[in-house]
Formats: structure tokens, C-alpha cells, sequence
């Protein structure tokens, strides 16, 4: 006993809950119901206390790593998920793109382009069965010639604008009124002079087709 209360004060032995000095002496353990040495009327829970328990509703360090661990994987998932969506769709959309005939492309491949200089390009390939010479009239009141010309069918698009049916497509290639207006005038071109060698709507009723005069 002498030996453990140096032990003590020394600082080697240092009591805890029930393994009291006088416990380890005898080496014994306290009675569950009561606390040797201390008198009647103690238990171990009313001299030492409740025993200590984890606070409820505490989160160990180990499941806050796996919960983190957890939602980098779903949040992960989702970004790829998300990414492989959009590219789905980018992808789709150019295979549309490629497969539609109507859709326009420019000289350059990336879809921009000026229509009518696209056709003016290709007027070489259409030089045949597509191309008729015919004489050219305006009405200013009666019907008047004014000019030589060329029937082109390259289709119903001119100038960004669609042509009428009852509408064809021309080139004036030899001027016989230079004053007289066009029946069918744009921004660029009023009169007969001004249509010289370009494209131009004009209605059919003032175009007769495969006449050339000497």
C-alpha cells in the first residue's frame, strides 16, 4: 500500500474509475453495487459517475471519408454522364446536318455562303439543255422589245428571294433599249442597260424563248 501511494505521488500510478489505490492493493474489484472504502450508501455509479458514452448522432472520421468519397463518385458520374449527353447531341446534329440536301454549304465547308455567287460559279455546268437564248419585252403601256437574252433554270432562288411562277430567270446579253425599266427592278438594276450580263427576274408572258435575230 505504502509502495503504491509513492507510485502515486510520484506520478507512476495514476488511479482510474474503480481501479482505485485501495483496489489495486487488495487486488480485488469493487462490488458492482458499492464502493470499498468510501462508506455506506455509495454505489460505482453515484461516487465514479455515469461512464462516459459517445455523444448520439456523431459522425466517425472514417464515415465522413466514406460520404465524401460517395458524392466525388456521383458528382463524377454525372459530369460524364452530362458531357457524353452533349456530345451525343453535337454529334447528331451533324450527322443531320451532312445528310439534309437542302441545307446550304459555302466554298469554305463551314455553311456560310453568298447564294448567288455559289450559282454564278456553277453557270458553266447548266450551259446546254438549261440555258435557251430568247428576246426580251416591257410593257410601258404596250409591249416593246428591248434586248437579247438568255433563259437560265437554275431554280427558284434569286437574289436571297424567291421567284414567282409565272417568273424566269435571265441574262440580258445584248442591249436594244438601254432607258427602258425592267419589269421586275431591284436595288442594283432599273433599266434594260443596267441588267447587262447579270442575273434578273422576268415575267414569262415578256419572254419569248429560241429566237435570236441576226
Amino acid at each position: 500500500m505504502d509502495a503504491l501511494e509513492q507510485e502515486q505521488s510520484s506520478g507512476s500510478f495514476t488511479p482510474s474509475g474503480r481501479n482505485d489505490i485501495l483496489t489495486v492493493a487488495i487486488g480485488k474489484p469493487d462490488h458492482p453495487s458499492r464502493v470499498r472504502g468510501v462508506g455506506k450508501g455509495y454505489t460505482v455509479r453515484t461516487y465514479f459517475g455515469k461512464k462516459e458514452h459517445a455523444a448520439d448522432g456523431m459522425v466517425s472520421r472514417e464515415e465522413v471519408t466514406a460520404i465524401i468519397a460517395d458524392m466525388k463518385g456521383s458528382m463524377q458520374a454525372e459530369m460524364q454522364a452530362n458531357l457524353r449527353a452533349e456530345m451525343k447531341m453535337i454529334l447528331s446534329s451533324q450527322a443531320t446536318s451532312a445528310a439534309d440536301p437542302d441545307t446550304p454549304v459555302g466554298l469554305s465547308g463551314k455553311g456560310s455562303y453568298e447564294p448567288e455567287l455559289m450559282r454564278s460559279d456553277q453557270q458553266d455546268e447548266h450551259v446546254g439543255s438549261n440555258v435557251g437564248d430568247c428576246v426580251l419585252y416591257v410593257e410601258d403601256p404596250h409591249k416593246r422589245l428591248v434586248g437579247h437574252g438568255r433563259i437560265h433554270q437554275l431554280g427558284s432562288n434569286l437574289h436571297n428571294r424567291k421567284m414567282d411562277n409565272d417568273q424566269v430567270r435571265v441574262t440580258v446579253e445584248e442591249v436594244l433599249v438601254a432607258d427602258a425599266l425592267v419589269p421586275i427592278p431591284t436595288e442594283e438594276v432599273t433599266t434594260v442597260g443596267e441588267a447587262s450580263g447579270q442575273f434578273i427576274a422576268w415575267p414569262r408572258r415578256l419572254v419569248v424563248e429560241n429566237v435570236r435575230q441576226p
